[in-house]
């Protein structure tokens, strides 16, 4: 089953918001928990929405030894940017001559540099410019985009930060002929138009600031018009995982497997 043209086919957009939502558990005593941050999956619900979209709400325990977990949606710090492009000389120049556009498909990553930053070249799954074609024109490139407060008249090449989110959700559907569970990717199985990633940023939890070790619950929920007729009788199974603000990455959880009219709470 192709499940990009069901999706094509039914909706014009799938997801349309993402929700945050924290919790904490109150403790006398100071606990001592390591830095690097530790999850546990709780739970998962299903809410139905007959007139509207639908969503499921995610809930996993938490510790953390320095309480350095949360971003803001201001964040200014470069390493939680949101995008890298990519520039024909390290004297970055904002114009469509100095941009890496799709008249450099096919060049090699390595001959430009990358702004604000260079270190995710080196990350990806190629080498070299892609097409503008799909999987490639929903996860790589922009068209028009406002690069430091000036619009690029042009299709722009650019290259995703995953630090810019500090939790991390894999979406499974279990294949009815092989009985294997397939990933389904938010962006690129919605393909026109171009989908939304599920993973997201969930605020800063410890306001103070004073590096005391926390613990408690998060509650992260995401929206969706799809979800019930794309996967109303198939077995699903999530995968999550976060990170704390100096980009250590926490354990993967996973769920249970589940249908979706099992886990409905409404």
């Amino acid at each position: 089953m192709n499940m990009g043209k069901i999706v094509n086919k039914l909706f014009t957009s799938i997801l349309t918001a993402l929700g945050v939502l924290v919790l904490f558990n109150s403790c006398y005593e100071i606990p001592s928990f390591p830095d690097t941050p530790s999850i546990g999956f709780d739970k998962v619900e299903f809410y139905d929405v007959s007139s509207g979209s639908d969503s499921l709400l995610i809930t996993i325990s938490f510790t953390d030894g320095n309480g350095d977990l949360g971003l803001s949606s201001d964040e200014s710090d470069i390493k939680y940017r949101d995008v890298d492009y990519l520039f024909e000389s390290a004297d970055v120049n904002l114009t469509p001559d100095e941009v890496v556009t799709p008249r450099d498909v096919g060049r090699e990553l390595t001959n430009f540099t990358g702004y604000p930053s260079s270190e995710n070249i080196n990350n990806l799954e190629f080498t070299k410019v892609p097409p503008y074609e799909l999987p490639y024109s929903c996860t790589h490139w922009f068209i028009r985009p406002e690069i430091e407060g000036i619009e690029i008249q042009d299709t722009v090449f650019f290259i995703p930060n995953r630090n810019q989110f500090n939790i991390f959700v894999e979406f499974l559907y279990k294949d009815t002929p092989s009985a294997q569970f397939i990933d389904f990717d938010w962006v690129t199985d919605i393909p026109q138009p171009c989908g939304i990633t599920i993973d997201g940023r969930f605020p800063i939890l410890q306001k103070s600031g004073d590096g005391a070790a926390i613990e408690g619950y998060l509650k992260y929920g995401f929206v969706s018009y799809g979800l019930t007729p794309l996967f109303n009788d198939k077995i699903l199974k999530l995968r999550i995982q976060i990170q704390d603000r100096a980009l250590n990455k926490s354990n993967i959880v996973e769920s249970p497997e589940f249908t979706l009219k099992e886990i409905q709470v409404n």
